[in-house]
């Protein structure tokens, strides 16, 4: 619907309420991301609705920067990634609330230089392989800005990078777990697939279809309230307990 990924929701439910560490539940939650933004690629493929030219552009530096994301989130402690997970749930909480103040800023500059577009897509990338979370968020702005691009052309452009990266990002978790001795396909996480994949893929078509007629406004207060009280719930588990 608005170009997030679902591993947000995902992440802390397999944390605290199926109990897998933080970094199984990071790629379990790509892994079940990577269906939703599969079947939701799809839809806006169907509409008409992603740019292939600039995916490609994005997707030469996306794919190795998340997978090096994902390589390197393997050693570093449990605390450590948990921690950030919870600050960046947090800092995209004000993203969402502040979201159409930061295009209007950003609007009134002469231009959305290539510079800042880099970062954007370096930072972005990173951050999806190491935690899951931030390339669709960030890359959405810079498709908006400096492209010019209607707001469903955007995010069905961001839908499909996500979605490519993330499946590239899967696959390099799992080949790193299968080297650790941390096999991915395990009852555990097949179970965890069973129940949550559907939905995924359901919600993803949900979204692509109703994006263009939902005001979106009640939607990012939901999810700015729900992104600081799970980013919050972690960091209070993690530092107070």
């Amino acid at each position: 619907l608005i170009g997030a990924g679902g591993s947000k929701f995902f992440s802390p439910i397999y944390m605290y309420f199926i109990g897998l560490t933080p970094i199984v539940a990071i790629v379990v939650a790509l892994f079940t991301q990577s269906f939703g933004f599969a079947s939701g690629s799809f839809s806006y493929y169907k509409q008409g609705k992603i740019d292939f030219v600039l995916s490609k552009k994005y997707l030469s530096i996306a794919i190795p920067l998340s997978v090096f994301g994902s390589i390197i989130s393997h050693y570093f402690s449990m605390e450590l990634i948990e921690t950030i997970f919870g600050i960046v749930l947090i800092l995209n909480s004000f993203l969402i609330l502040y979201y159409n103040s930061i295009l209007n800023f950003f609007s009134k500059k002469e231009k959305w230089n290539n510079r800042v577009e880099y970062i954007v897509l370096i930072l972005g990338s990173l951050f999806l392989g190491f935690i899951s979370v931030g390339l669709g968020e960030l890359i959405i702005p810079t498709l908006l800005l400096k492209y010019k691009y209607p707001t469903q052309k955007a995010v069905g452009t961001s839908v499909f990078i996500v979605f490519v990266s993330t499946f590239v990002s899967v696959i390099a978790h799992i080949i790193v777990m299968q080297i650790m001795g941390m096999p991915f396909f395990v009852s555990e996480n097949i179970a965890v697939f069973i129940w949550m994949i559907p939905g995924a893929i359901t919600g993803a078509q949900f979204g692509a279809r109703i994006s263009a007629k939902v005001s979106t406004k009640k939607l990012k207060l939901i999810l700015t309230v729900a992104f600081i009280l799970l980013g919050s719930l972690i960091l209070f588990r993690k530092w107070i307990f």
